[in-house]
């Protein structure tokens, strides 16, 4: 599916809105601080960081429109997509169990899950486009991040670093439970923050979600075969 940058413009910002409530505290009234969205395609994307979250006693920054990307996607792929919607104090990406991972393994039961992918912020001044962190080629396929990177290269992101600065290894992580207790193909990106805002540059943040959807598409391909 082409996707215009001005429907990808104003989807983007319709996205983000609920997230960016109360300065990123997000949606006070929530009863449960997450959401899941329910596809067809046996890919579970992640956005653990959508909103601002408590961690060490300590109020954690979200990684702005990680939440938004995963919506996208979950439009244009129909893979299914849980992510945070108001500030709490469980890190999904940090601590270990809790209610965020315990709703991921009820879907990758329910739905048959063969590959996670959790979506993160980094700050524009790392060096990189996109880390991806594997464990040090531990938690999926070295064959799928090969086919990741080449696919990133077609839209321009030529900078993919593997475990540069997040690699994934702490037992909290998203990536090390789904693959460790779960069994799963799991994968966290951590995206430089220019290609994260449509503000800034709304044809860096289009690159971006294109390469994910045809990344997206390829694994369901592997999967049909």
């Amino acid at each position: 599916m082409v996707i215009s940058e001005e429907e990808m413009y104003s989807c983007s910002r319709f996205f983000e809105e609920q997230f960016a409530l109360n300065d990123y505290i997000g949606q006070t009234g929530a009863r449960i601080p997450f959401d899941v969205k329910w596809g067809s395609v046996p890919i579970l994307l992640s956005a653990p960081h959508a909103t601002k979250l408590v961690r060490n006693n300590q109020i954690k920054e979200q990684d702005d429109y990680t939440g938004t990307i995963g919506l996208l996607l979950q439009r244009y792929t129909n893979c299914h997509l849980i992510y945070t919607t108001r500030c709490t104090s469980e890190d999904p990406n940090f601590v270990i169990g809790g209610a965020y991972k315990e709703q991921i393994k009820k879907i990758a039961t329910l739905f048959d899950i063969q590959y996670v992918i959790d979506l993160h912020g980094a700050s524009k001044g790392r060096a990189f486009d996109v880390d991806l962190g594997t464990q040090y080629g531990v938690t999926i396929n070295q064959n799928v991040v090969d086919q990741l990177r080449e696919t990133f290269k077609k839209y321009n992101i030529m900078n993919a670093c593997e475990n540069s600065a997040f690699p994934a290894t702490h037992p909290g992580t998203v990536t090390s439970y789904c693959y460790h207790e779960l069994g799963l193909q799991s994968l966290q990106m951590e995206f430089n923050k220019k290609f994260r805002d449509p503000k800034e540059n709304v044809e860096l943040f289009i690159s971006m979600v294109q390469a994910l959807q045809e990344f997206i598409c390829i694994l369901q391909e592997y999967e049909l075969l």
